[in-house]
């Protein structure tokens, strides 16, 4: 009997993960580069996309114009830098969020490399501040609704792409190298759901209470 209350808790929070899961999840590396910022995060992160190309839950707009702003100027250029608009689509709350160059784009304020192609997490800290502007919380939080403008130094497409381009499922080596719908990708990690928290932990301590009157 207590084996089957064990497997119906697990059920209860695992539905209740789900609930939160990522719709579009993807396995990355982060690695540091001496240049801006340091550099690191999870190794699965959800995908941010345009409306349409994802799926409801991790879709964005986006559109992009040139910027007098300079997000890090110890390795900005006579390039011109490039603004881009993100407006969050999602039912989602963002904690971290990062920009990760296609191949064929190229970009001077770099923090590091993400599945080996050059990248930044978008923030307003630090030596590289590409983050320039939040519509509803100056938080660094990515909230359902909310307008985030982030900078982008010196950024250069070989295809002739623009820099709002994120219309291609898959990073680097995931279907998303060379497609003429991506210049670049944004992805992230959710920020969960309270009642999320709350059940999550309320379903381990009952696993614990469980497992400890069994020895008793």
């Amino acid at each position: 009997m207590a084996s089957i209350s064990v497997r119906n808790l697990l059920a209860v929070v695992s539905l209740s993960l789900a609930f939160n899961s990522h719709a579009v999840p993807v396995l990355v590396d982060f690695a540091d580069a001496p240049v801006c910022d340091f550099y690191s995060g999870p190794g699965q992160v959800d995908e941010l996309g345009t409306q349409g190309i994802f799926p409801a839950d991790e879709s964005i707009q986006a559109i992009d114009s040139p910027s007098p702003m300079v997000a890090c100027p110890m390795t900005d250029t006579a390039l011109p830098n490039v603004q881009v608009e993100i407006t969050n689509l999602t039912g989602k709350t963002f904690g971290q969020v990062w920009y990760v160059s296609d191949p064929e784009t190229s970009l001077s304020n770099q923090d590091g490399w993400t599945n080996g192609e050059e990248a930044f997490r978008i923030d307003a800290v630090g030596a590289n501040q590409p983050l320039i502007f939040e519509s509803l919380h100056p938080d660094g939080r990515f909230e359902p609704g909310e307008i985030w403008i982030f900078v982008i130094d010196d950024y250069t497409n070989a295809l002739g792409l623009p820099a709002s381009a994120f219309g291609s499922v898959g990073l680097v080596g995931q279907n998303s190298a060379g497609d003429r719908a991506s210049s670049g990708s944004i992805i992230a990690t959710v920020v969960p759901l309270p009642a999320t928290v709350w059940l999550f932990g309320s379903g381990l301590l009952g696993l614990i209470s469980l497992a400890r009157s069994r020895k008793a």
